[in-house]
């Protein structure tokens, strides 16, 4: 992914023109860490004046599937990938 991201199509930046993406070490994970993050992370980006933030997780880590649905980003459709996204406007 760093070498070869994925290109963002323009319509997924017009409504969520930030990415975000955090990785913690597996015995870091379930402590809090990632939600605090997350907050921190969306907080700074609507101060900045952003209003929408969108991130992709690997097909098959349903455990951060379920970690970004619970800190209030949507899933959205994609055909290659699980996308999420956060209308920061509204939080």
């Amino acid at each position: 992914m760093i070498h070869h991201p994925w290109r963002t199509p323009d319509e997924l930046a017009a409504r969520y023109p930030s990415h975000l993406h955090i990785n913690l070490l597996p015995r870091l994970q379930g402590r809090g860490y990632g939600r605090q993050l997350t907050q921190t992370l969306t907080a700074a980006l609507r101060d900045q004046g952003s209003w929408g933030v969108h991130l992709y997780v690997v097909p098959g880590n349903h455990r951060a599937d379920r970690f970004y649905q619970h800190v209030g980003f949507t899933r959205l459709p994609a055909a290659d990938a699980h996308l999420f996204g956060m209308d920061l406007r509204n939080t």
